[in-house]
């Protein structure tokens, strides 16, 4: 998700006010368990300095074991344009790297040289893409954008073995880069800002892959990854923030396109045609990706998403009705991450709110579980993974004072 002057419109002052108080105030965090069979505990905490003070979105943290040591690590960034990697045992440094200005691109990680490793991609407001070794902090390209890096860059597979592409936005342009030498390979201008992070796949089932990506002038274009030429185009009410979402959701063999707008509304369209199946309408805007996965246990997809009207959703897949809502105490405005946690064959959804509290719902009825409260607002999606090979999960996430905390939950014998 990105930010537009639109946003701003659409919210209030007192709800920029709500942010600059829990702020002000902080607080202790806290751990509150509503199930009797599971236990949560926080195992470590670290500060990056840094408060996340303009822009509507944040680094999410990510898990992936950047050095190979077969522990999980914690790759992050933030507003004061750091990067950094930490042990994700106990959140010491293994190391850090500085862009020339803020960080608000989630990292990605990726075989971006094509060569079997672990490269680090990161966009950044100093209009430059950059892409470091995962296992020390060494530089191995970049790319000087025409406008701020926003959305987060993915690593496309290109024709040719060990041929990686790396696919990004800036301003009003789209390109695409060779990840061996970040030299470009075709770069387009789209009619609009780009205002989503672009998500690839093959959409028609033509063997190359697609890219969705959402503008502000409401619409939402699939381009071909290997030229950049454009082959449809949807339109809605308003800007999209959400990456959208590509997944063979109604089971028919072809796949379909899900994702939110500022028009409130979540559409599923046909991923060959651009042309519309359904659409749910929430009460305000839809600006994260949605979670797609089987959470009921019945085989079918399931869509679980976030509004800034308080709300998580569960929709059924192939119609878009309702199965149920989850209240939270404020607007949400990161996206659900979907995990089995308790390796029980049920999964569970875990969703940060700017009420400062982590929630842990039950994927299949929407009950609550328990819920981490942080010092501040929860801009971010958590990281789930087994970090050190216990067999139980642990929980990366981040709130917008820039600390980053890791939770550890297990069920009870």
């Amino acid at each position: 998700m990105m930010l537009s002057e639109n946003v701003f419109k659409k919210s209030n002052k007192l709800f920029l006010l709500f942010f600059l108080l829990i702020i002000a105030f902080g607080g202790c965090t806290k751990i509150k368990v509503i199930s009797p069979d599971v236990t949560v505990k926080k195992v470590w905490k670290k500060s990056l300095y840094s408060v996340n003070e303009f822009y509507l979105v944040q680094p999410s943290p990510v898990l992936s074991d950047v050095n190979y040591d077969g522990i999980l690590d914690v790759v992050a960034a933030n507003a004061r344009g750091f990067l950094y990697a930490f042990d994700g045992r106990n959140g010491s440094l293994l190391w850090r790297f500085k862009a020339e200005e803020g960080v608000f691109t989630t990292p990605a990680v990726d075989d971006v040289l094509g060569v079997g490793g672990k490269e680090i991609l990161i966009g950044s407001i100093d209009d430059t893409l950059y892409c470091l070794l995962g296992e020390r902090r060494k530089l191995v390209w970049t790319y000087r954008a025409k406008d701020d890096i926003l959305g987060t860059p993915v690593v496309l597979q290109a024709a040719g073995e060990g041929n990686m592409n790396v696919i990004a936005a800036a301003g009003y342009s789209l390109f695409s880069l060779s990840g061996k030498d970040g030299s470009v390979i075709w770069e387009i201008e789209l009619p609009a800002k780009i205002s989503s992070s672009p998500a690839i796949e093959d959409v028609n089932n033509d063997d190359t892959s697609e890219i969705l990506i959402g503008c502000e002038n409401k619409n939402l274009y699939c381009i071909r990854g290997e030229d950049g030429k454009n082959l449809w185009e949807f339109k809605t009410g308003d800007q999209i923030l959400s990456t959208p979402v590509v997944k063979d959701i109604t089971g028919d063999g072809t796949k379909e396109v899900i994702f939110g707008s500022c028009d409130n509304n979540l559409y599923c369209i046909d991923g060959r045609k651009g042309e519309k199946i359904w659409s749910f309408e929430a009460d305000d805007n839809i600006t994260a990706r949605a979670a797609v996965e089987d959470v009921v246990g019945t085989d079918d997809l399931e869509i679980i998403f976030t509004a800034w009207d308080n709300s998580v959703y569960c929709l059924n897949g192939s119609d878009g009705k309702l199965i149920w809502k989850f209240k939270t105490q404020s607007a949400n405005i990161s996206a659900p991450r979907v995990a089995e946690l308790y390796d029980d064959g049920k999964k569970e959804v875990l969703v940060g709110s700017i009420d400062k509290s982590l929630y842990c719902i039950e994927a299949d009825t929407g009950a609550l579980l328990w819920k981490f409260i942080s010092r501040a607002p929860i801009w971010t999606t958590p990281a789930v993974g087994d970090i050190d090979n216990d067999g139980s999960k642990e929980i990366i996430l981040s709130s917008i004072d820039d600390r980053i905390y890791c939770l550890s939950t297990e069920k009870k014998e």
